[in-house]
């Protein structure tokens, strides 16, 4: 959903809006792995393991070649707003299939409402928990710094590339 902040952005503040809001929806990706790793057989857990994280980052070896075609042919402004567009319409497709086909891996029931000050005492146990994990493997760390610098500048240059290109 946060790429219909691009897609009806009007001014950068959208575009930073939309940024910063795709950066929080992206706390649920450590829960999804686990949940998609935990269905797998447990002979197979290492091949899809390598299958969902290879095959996921596949597409984007061509992604920016086409990108730049989009662009190309319609303009930076057009051919951004489609390509985001299309990107909500496969995100939309890619919830469908994971509501559809991802069983839950949990035995006990889930709570059937939870409130606001809930979800912030989760948060902080979470996040405090990982900390905890940090102290306790110290191999840990240089991979979480590695992979946080690299989603960083990742993040940082993604949204400008096109315009770099153009350039």
């Amino acid at each position: 959903i946060t790429y219909l902040f691009y897609v009806f952005a009007s001014d950068v503040n959208m575009i930073i809006l939309g940024a910063f809001a795709e950066g929080l929806s992206l706390i649920h990706r450590p829960a999804l792995r686990a949940i998609t790793h935990e269905s797998l057989q447990q002979r197979t857990k290492g091949l899809g393991l390598s299958a969902t994280t290879g095959l996921e980052s596949l597409p984007r070896v061509i992604a920016p070649f086409l990108g730049g075609i989009l662009t190309e042919w319609l303009g930076i402004d057009q051919g951004m707003r489609i390509g985001f567009s299309l990107g909500f319409a496969v995100g939309l497709l890619v919830a469908f299939i994971r509501y559809r086909f991802l069983q839950e891996t949990l035995q006990a029931p889930l709570a059937t409402s939870i409130k606001v000050t809930q979800i912030l005492d989760v948060l902080q146990t979470s996040y405090s928990n990982m900390l905890q994990l940090l102290r306790e493997y110290v191999s840990l760390r240089g991979l979480v710094l590695v992979a946080a610098l690299n989603s960083f500048f990742a993040a940082l240059t993604a949204q400008f590339w096109i315009v770099y290109a153009q350039n």
